[in-house]
């Protein structure tokens, strides 16, 4: 008897509209996840700063982050100062309740665009390109019958065979479960799942918010817009195209025709919200009238701009990954679904101190960093034709107007931050107070750290609560 012929599989179904997303996903996280093999690698160097001298000047150190548009340049005392285990006073707090857990930590890295990730990633380093089939291996293990063992056991095994020599990587690297950037597509939902599941560390990368969003402004302004459709990837480039992931989208277009640089969309966000011009402000432009209307749903450019800024998307679009891909995104993602894990970050301020305070903590060498404290890594950005910072406190507040609720997301992950001094969290928000033209001596006590006092200073204080067309 004939034996039958097997059946064809059935194709998984995938509607046509989410094709460019899916495509780009992939891509972008296969190419963001392996340094050798990153697209941008090209424009992609590491620059040494060692003859940049360390200034303690508070406000000084803020400029560090913007020397070329997007660049991320720690301030760097680990050239000149020691970090003892004896005086990093909160790893006890953080370590002593997981004691009897075996091979804990267990870390989420959650690497926040426009951050420093990059650059930590490289220095560290946080191999994200092993570290996912490490966690696939993991999940295989425990899942197979043919396997009974426990979590540390399934990770000792699986970084032996993903990671040769990982004994001698840092601490810090080795206790890294999984990581979260962007759309991390090369896990898969049940994966992603595990490690939100075992996980009993977040660790996230900040950078003040108004400072973020000009970064990233100037990387899709510059990187994204014309480094890859100028590049000599001709093969990408028709394939990005085609996909109209950048260029021919009518929202991008829109968007970039109305603000050259970022001072263009702060001055036009301060005009929809009403601001008052700075008396000392000389920095406002004359708007075009063309750009009244901008072609795209019927929108204004500021309106344009309010959108763009103020959204989270379930799935933040291409175009926008790093504004969409913000702290909120990150936040309802990772910390909301793990409310009882500690919180730890690594500020773009102070990237080194941080990495190593927490390196330290875990049993590392505080001198394991202090080669690549000296650098920083840079994604071309110091070719960048456009460069712009905001200039004025008018512009600031504007944009802090627009993103009020990702103020709010970036000061719960602050206040939640194990690794951080009272004075140190209060230092990181008195300078987006600052920034948006917030008098903490105009609250009462505890009011500006409440859980929604970001709302109420858009809707009572400063932006006319003029409303968000999300």
């Amino acid at each position: 008897m004939a034996l039958p012929h097997p059946a064809t599989p059935s194709r998984p179904f995938i509607h046509l509209r989410l094709v460019p997303i899916l495509l780009f996903s992939s891509v972008y996280s296969f190419l963001y996840s392996r340094p050798i093999l990153n697209s941008f690698s090209s424009n992609t160097v590491w620059l040494d700063h060692t003859a940049i001298a360390d200034d303690d000047d508070d406000d000084n150190f803020r400029t560090f982050g913007n020397a070329h548009g997007n660049t991320s340049t720690p301030r760097h005392r680990l050239v000149d100062s020691k970090i003892n285990a004896a005086d990093i006073h909160w790893s006890h707090q953080w370590l002593d309740g997981l004691a009897t857990t075996q091979g804990a930590p267990y870390i989420l890295y959650v690497h926040v665009g426009k951050t420093g990730g990059i650059t930590l990633e490289r220095g560290v380093p946080i191999p994200t390109s092993i570290i996912i089939p490490t966690l696939q291996c993991i999940v295989a293990q425990l899942n197979s019958t043919l396997h009974n063992l426990e979590l540390h056991e399934a990770k000792s095994t699986c970084l032996s065979r993903h990671y040769p020599g990982h004994e001698k990587a840092p601490k810090l690297t080795n206790h890294i479960l999984a990581h979260k950037h962007l759309w991390s597509s090369l896990y898969k939902p049940h994966e992603m799942e595990f490690a939100i599941r075992h996980l009993d560390t977040i660790l996230v990368t900040t950078r003040n918010p108004i400072d973020r969003i000009v970064s990233a402004f100037n990387y899709h302004r510059n990187e994204l817009v014309e480094s890859i459709l100028r590049g000599n990837d001709q093969q990408l480039k028709k394939k990005l195209q085609q996909e109209h992931l950048f260029g021919g989208s009518r929202m991008k277009d829109a968007f970039y025709n109305c603000f050259p640089d970022v001072r263009n969309m702060a001055n036009e966000l301060a005009r929809i919200f009403h601001l008052p011009q700075d008396h000392n402000d000389t920095t406002l432009m004359k708007r075009n009238n063309t750009h009244d209307a901008v072609g795209y749903n019927k929108m204004t450019c500021g309106e344009l701009a309010h959108r763009l800024l103020s959204r989270t998307h379930p799935k933040p679009t291409p175009e926008w990954s790093h504004y969409s891909s913000n702290y909120r995104w990150y936040k309802k993602l990772t910390l909301d679904k793990r409310p009882d894990a500690a919180v730890l970050v690594i500020r773009t301020e102070y990237l080194w101190e941080d990495a190593t305070e927490i390196e330290v903590a875990l049993g590392g060498h505080e001198g394991r960093f202090s080669d690549s404290a000296k650098k920083s890594v840079s994604h071309g950005s110091e070719k960048y034709q456009v460069t712009a910072k905001l200039e004025s406190g008018r512009q600031k507040r504007a944009v802090c107007c627009a993103i009020y609720d990702d103020l709010q997301a970036y000061q719960d992950i602050i206040l939640q931050a194990m690794n951080l001094r009272e004075e140190e969290k209060e230092e990181m928000m008195r300078l987006v107070r600052n920034d948006c033209g917030v008098n903490a001596a105009d609250y009462e006590d505890g009011v500006v750290d409440g859980p929604k006092f970001w709302e109420e200073w858009f809707v009572k204080k400063s932006c006319n609560n003029i409303k968000s067309r999300r």
